[in-house]
């Protein structure tokens, strides 16, 4: 055989995305190393965020008895520290999907950060030192509070936590397994922080992860978008919450007229 093996043009299926073109992919898909073959004829790859947006979307696959819907940090110290527009779009989008999660069965987790009194779970080094320091986030404080409009409702389950991933110093990972949960779909404040850390906690336990992108926000919208268009979509299926709803058999809301 003379000279290098050159690839053929495939169609690459790559977490819940199909991808059609013409670049070719080298390396591992952790990686996503994308780069094109000199000799092949083919056209340079794209850059990532330009391929992304040339991706086939596949229908949401929702099984309704193994998946759970995660709201996570929505406390009104967390929630409270949002430009009051953020807040005023991101309630009623969360609210929609909770309530087609529990009329589809699936189970609401709402996700905590609480400490005791004098913050012993927190120690003298690290970022969290400055939440002991401030006094933040006392369990039974206002700030602590899930915020009303999302508030728990019967046949919730509230879990609370002391580091940023949904999992460090919480029991959720023994929900799950209880409750036979292998999908987890995750919203929150903020996708930079408990959105992406719980994300990739569950990679490591071999949970499949939805994140809904408008049910995820953070004070700064350049930080949101990088996490929700360049991070999360290595590692998650990245939706929107209409796209969940109509997995669960719901019926999408028709789009606003500008």
């Amino acid at each position: 055989m003379s000279g290098p093996w050159k690839p053929p043009k495939l169609t690459r299926l790559f977490l819940g995305r199909a991808v059609q073109d013409g670049a070719i992919f080298h390396g591992i898909i952790a990686g996503i190393f994308l780069t094109p073959n000199a000799d092949s004829g083919d056209t340079p790859c794209a850059p990532l965020s330009e391929l992304l947006s040339k991706v086939i979307t596949m229908a949401l696959s929702i099984n309704k008895g193994s998946s759970a819907l995660l709201v996570m940090d929505c406390q009104e110290g967390i929630v409270g520290a949002l430009p009051t527009t953020e807040r005023q779009r991101l309630m009623p989008v969360l609210q929609r999907g909770m309530a087609a999660a529990r009329a589809a069965g699936v189970p609401v987790i709402h996700v905590v950060v609480g400490f005791r009194e004098g913050h012993p779970e927190i120690g003298k080094t690290g970022w969290f030192k400055a939440v002991k320091e401030a006094g933040r986030m006392k369990i039974g404080s206002p700030e602590a509070q899930i915020c009303k409009e999302v508030a728990p409702q019967q046949g919730d389950v509230i879990v609370t936590k002391k580091r940023m991933s949904a999992f460090t110093g919480s029991d959720l990972q023994q929900v799950l397994y209880g409750r036979g949960i292998t999908t987890v779909v995750l919203t929150g404040v903020s996708s930079v922080g408990v959105v992406e850390s719980t994300a990739r906690d569950a990679v490591d336990m071999d949970l499949d992860i939805v994140v809904l992108a408008d049910g995820c926000a953070d004070r700064d919208p350049v930080v949101n978008e990088a996490a929700l268009k360049h991070l999360l979509p290595r590692i998650a299926s990245v939706v929107n919450t209409e796209e969940f709803v109509a997995a669960l058999g719901g019926a999408k809301q028709p789009a606003t007229q500008a």
